[in-house]
């Protein structure tokens, strides 16, 4: 993506760091976990699949389960993720993977539309480290770039759009070549009602995620299988049907109920 440094323009609020930053937090509100009813649609080579399951996912904690089903209620996988470590059973291999988030990335011999880092990422954008970021602005559009650097090199990884609202309509997180590797795109924003309406806050969440993958598996089935080969653009959209705040998730909802004797592999 080229952008283009223009001169600020006029703007209702401060477009400094702090504030950006402060407008995001309060534009997503307060909240611990979430229950969504949610519809994936794969599509790699050419190739689509579509499952539909229940996500839950826990903000504090960074805990995420993901169960999905295909057609007929057919299981095809079940994602569970605490912080940086994860499981992912696939169901028409009867195996279970697990290491470190980044692990599943580049592993050989596994291909998994479900991206797990990704869906890490595109759940809630990650935070932005001020020392390393700078503001640009491109036409009426207000962006955050981080950098890094390294050996005297400053390389750009991350960028986010901010909307006037507080939103974050867009990311994009870069190669190590400086191109777009994972891409997110965030719409139809919503407020989400919560059980406990005392806090007066809105909570503002995205009812349509898309992860464009540039590094995505595309041989074999699209779902979720093995035997991955060729790796070029993935798409994964989220459709959250429906969505429950919930300030204190039941301990059971994290528990993962693939068979006892699906084949263990760490990667």
């Amino acid at each position: 993506m080229t952008i283009i440094i223009l001169h600020a323009m006029p703007a209702l609020a401060s477009d400094s760091l702090p504030d950006l930053l402060s407008r995001i937090r309060e534009r997503q509100g307060f909240w611990i976990a979430y229950r969504a009813q949610v519809t994936a649609r794969f599509s790699a080579a050419g190739k689509e699949a579509v499952c539909r399951g229940e996500l839950n996912y826990h903000r504090l904690d960074e805990k995420i389960l993901f169960r999905c089903s295909g057609e007929n209620q057919n299981l095809l996988f079940i994602f569970r993720a605490e912080d940086r470590a994860f499981e992912l059973y696939l169901a028409s291999a009867r195996r279970v993977y697990s290491g470190h988030i980044l692990d599943v990335e580049n592993a050989p011999g596994i291909e998994s539309a479900l991206k797990p880092l990704a869906l890490y990422r595109a759940l809630k954008s990650m935070a932005v480290p001020a020392a390393e970021a700078e503001i640009v602005k491109e036409k009426d559009q207000t962006w955050i770039r981080i950098h890094t650097t390294r050996r005297g090199h400053k390389r750009l990884v991350r960028e986010i759009e901010v909307t006037p609202e507080g939103d974050v309509p867009y990311e994009v997180y870069y190669s190590e070549e400086a191109q777009p590797a994972t891409v997110i795109e965030r719409a139809d924003f919503r407020k989400e009602e919560r059980r406990d309406r005392t806090r007066s806050k809105p909570v503002m969440l995205p009812r349509s995620i898309l992860i464009r993958d540039f590094s995505a598996a595309s041989s074999g089935s699209v779902a979720i299988t093995d035997g991955a080969e060729n790796r070029q653009e993935g798409r994964t959209e989220l459709i959250f049907e429906s969505v429950r705040l919930d300030d204190a998730p039941a301990a059971d909802l994290w528990r993962a109920d693939w068979p006892a004797d699906a084949e263990k592999v760490s990667l």
